[in-house]
């Protein structure tokens, strides 16, 4: 088999265990949002990322650079599934997004239990960030 057509085996491969690690999640497409009403999510990584839409999970999906639009002003919800040979979990967090602002979603992972937490971009912050205001412990797709 040429080199050509394995690479293109595995990349099928790779995007059907993708899709199904996403727990089958639909993909979550923003309607066309004004300028000056939304925020970006960092939404790559290990984890898939996720925010709430209609009532239910939607996979987040970034363009070139990771990030993915999400509206802004409004209370949503986001989170991740995390998957590893020991276990899994399902951390989300709530906040209200800033326009024109950077997001990432953090899990921490420590005694059997995870958590997420909303950092914004910050360049005069320490670490490059710092933890977005307002946030607060979610339930899957609860407000």
């Amino acid at each position: 088999m040429s080199s050509t057509l394995q690479i293109r085996k595995w990349t099928a491969v790779l995007a059907v265990l993708g899709a199904a690690g996403g727990c089958g999640a639909p993909l979550y497409r923003p309607g066309p949002m004004a300028p000056g009403a939304s925020a970006l999510m960092d939404a790559s990584g290990s984890s898939v990322k996720w925010i709430c839409a209609q009532g239910q999970p939607h996979r987040l999906v970034g363009d070139a650079d990771g990030q993915a639009q999400i509206p802004a002003g409004t209370r949503l919800t986001v989170g991740a599934y995390y998957k590893d040979r020991n276990g899994r979990c399902t951390p989300s967090t709530s906040f209200i997004p800033e326009a024109g602002q950077r997001y990432r979603l953090d899990l921490q992972l420590a005694d059997e239990h995870c958590r997420a937490s909303v950092l914004i971009d910050d360049p005069s912050a320490a670490i490059g960030a710092r933890l977005a205001p307002g946030a607060r412990p979610a339930r899957a797709c609860d407000l």
